[in-house]
């Protein structure tokens, strides 16, 4: 039986798990993946969360891009790398924290 394989690297779900750096705490809370210099925003499931990446069910998983924000309401926003993917899930390694203002949706939706 051969492994599963994502843009030529092969790796188990075992695999991803070795090379974290803690262990991820298992949670079902919602959040907004933001990208396209925030013209796009697709809604997500965190399933669980570290200090340095989350394991997400993006909702519509093969328009999730490789880079972008990820905002939840009790957390400051992360530039978050997706390292794998696997059916309906990603798993993203934050890159810092992102200088981005919520409040930027609202401005969006009010008329001129």
């Amino acid at each position: 039986m051969s492994n599963p394989t994502l843009e030529g690297v092969i790796y188990t779900p075992a695999s991803i798990a070795e090379r974290r750096l803690e262990k991820r705490r298992k949670m079902l809370k919602l959040g907004e993946i933001v990208f396209d210099k925030k013209n796009c925003l697709m809604n997500c499931s965190v399933m669980d969360l570290s200090d340095h990446g989350a394991k997400l069910k993006p909702e519509i998983p093969l328009q999730c891009p490789q880079s972008f924000v990820l905002h939840l309401t009790d957390r400051n926003p992360q530039l978050c790398e997706v390292i794998w993917r696997i059916g309906d899930y990603v798993g993203v390694c934050f890159k810092g924290s992102a200088d981005f203002d919520p409040s930027w949706k609202a401005a969006r939706s009010s008329p001129s």
